[in-house]
């Protein structure tokens, strides 16, 4: 059994700030599949929140456990990390939704200061997503790396629980 736990409330937003979005903790940009893509193999970057659906995320839950796919609003196709890679640096893409452990995630609140921050671990590699490098830059590369507690690796937008 599994339910959905959409981010958000509205089903048509009035502005960006409405949308069921994810933004990381270092840059405040949006996590999102590059190029509003629906294929499989594209890859997750961070870009300026626009409120569009490829920007746009809900977290399905599978029972039962605490455990999340991610799935993209606009392509319809879960957060994943490639080739069930498990080094540091392995990119995150999308892919159809296939049940994989590469494809499921917890979240864990380390910073525990009340912001709701949360750090995504890939229950495959148990290793966290992050933007690489501490990058703020538009377009900069989602991936996974060994939890480090980081800002990078953290996640707003995240069920707490």
């Amino acid at each position: 059994m599994a339910f959905t736990f959409a981010i958000g409330m509205a089903a048509t937003p009035a502005s960006a700030t409405d949308v069921p979005r994810v933004t990381n903790g270092n840059s405040g940009l949006c996590l999102e599949i590059s190029g509003e893509s629906t294929a499989n193999g594209a890859r997750a970057t961070q870009w300026g929140c626009t409120g569009s659906a490829h920007q746009s995320w809900y977290f399905k839950q599978e029972f039962p456990s605490f455990r999340w796919r991610l799935i993209n609003n606009n392509s319809g196709k879960c957060l994943e990390i490639a080739d069930w890679r498990t080094d540091d640096g392995a990119p995150a893409r999308q892919w159809d939704c296939t049940g994989g452990d590469n494809q499921l995630w917890y979240a864990i609140d380390y910073p525990d200061d009340g912001t709701g921050a949360m750090a995504l671990v890939n229950i495959h590699s148990g290793k966290c997503l992050e933007i690489g490098g501490w990058s703020t830059a538009w377009g900069a590369g989602a991936s996974q790396w060994s939890c480090h507690k980081g800002a990078n690796q953290l996640w707003n937008g995240v069920p707490s629980w």
